[in-house]
């Protein structure tokens, strides 16, 4: 079984096969030599690793250590009334010797043998509190793949974790992106595709009439990555959709234009994976599904708007 994301378990599973190399712990010692114990604040960090670069370093279980109780940190995503979606950190603690979890940690890890998937396991924080409230960060022996013992990671798991406290890291999701149906954000398609699309004529953007469409408006704020954030989005209907679909049909061939654009709108029809991204200022040109480019006039861009 192996843990889920809101667990504090990141798993990126490629196709391809890779070979052993040689086993090292994450302290930084080797399968016959244990790592010395490296040893911590009983809290959670700001940020836990997530597999992106960097890791956390753990060490060995002194012989004469007890553990008086258990801390992990993991992220979950809540929903929050009136506000969106947030990453929150989640602090909990287990009071328990969790007398099989360290016979488990103790164990020397296996011998890199076979071909492995190329997977990254990311483990969950958690931390082995004394009765002083010195705490350590231990390794969990890893098997053949080099991967943690999935026993091991089940043993953590199954502990007795009460919850201590909850904290906001970051916001996922504005509650308007939420109720509009958008994105929070959105790549700068006509950023990063533009170059290589090429005027084309007056050409239906979708192949059937539009009876609804998603109108998703973003704000580039001078951002150095072609990234959009969620300024605002609705659905339009009936003879508002219809009408909106004939503007962007009809828009011919773009014209030669260097000026940049800070706002733009994502369209798309309900329903279909296809949709159309519009400058909203700037050169003011449509990116069809296509990947042509036509050029908008005022009144459709008043439509986009709205």
């Amino acid at each position: 079984m192996l843990w889920k994301t809101c667990l504090g378990t990141l798993l990126i599973a490629l196709v391809a096969g890779c070979g052993a190399a040689p086993a090292r712990d994450a302290g930084g010692g080797s399968a016959e030599t244990p790592a010395p114990p490296v040893w911590v604040e009983p809290r959670c960090p700001d940020q836990l690793p997530d597999g992106s670069g960097a890791s956390t370093i753990t060490g060995g279980i002194p012989a004469d250590f007890v553990t008086s109780w258990v801390l992990r940190c993991r992220t979950d995503i809540r929903e929050v009334p009136g506000e969106g979606r947030w990453l929150v950190l989640v602090t909990e603690r287990a009071d328990t010797p969790a007398a099989d979890l360290l016979d488990l940690l103790r164990q020397p890890s296996d011998p890199p043998s076979g071909a492995c998937p190329a997977m990254l396991v990311v483990p969950p924080y958690f931390a082995l509190v004394d009765p002083a409230g010195e705490a350590l960060l231990p390794t969990i022996p890893t098997d053949r793949c080099r991967f943690p013992r999935e026993e091991a990671r089940d043993a953590v798991e199954a502990l007795p974790f009460r919850v201590l406290s909850e904290k906001r890291v970051r916001q996922l999701e504005s509650q308007g992106s939420i109720d509009a149906g958008c994105s929070e954000s959105w790549k700068d398609e006509l950023v990063i595709e533009g170059e290589h699309a090429r005027p084309g004529p007056a050409t239906p953007v979708w192949p059937a009439p539009s009876d609804a469409l998603r109108i998703c408006v973003y704000d580039t704020g001078g951002a150095v990555e072609p990234v959009g954030r969620f300024a605002s989005g609705r659905t339009i209907t009936g003879d508002a959709a219809r009408a909106l679909a004939e503007l962007l049909d009809k828009a011919g061939p773009a014209a030669t234009c260097s000026a940049p654009h800070t706002r733009f709108a994502v369209v798309s029809r309900d329903g279909a994976a296809q949709r159309a991204v519009a400058e909203l200022d700037g050169c003011r040109r449509l990116l069809r599904p296509d990947n042509t480019l036509g050029q908008l006039d005022a009144p459709a861009i008043d439509a986009l708007i709205g």
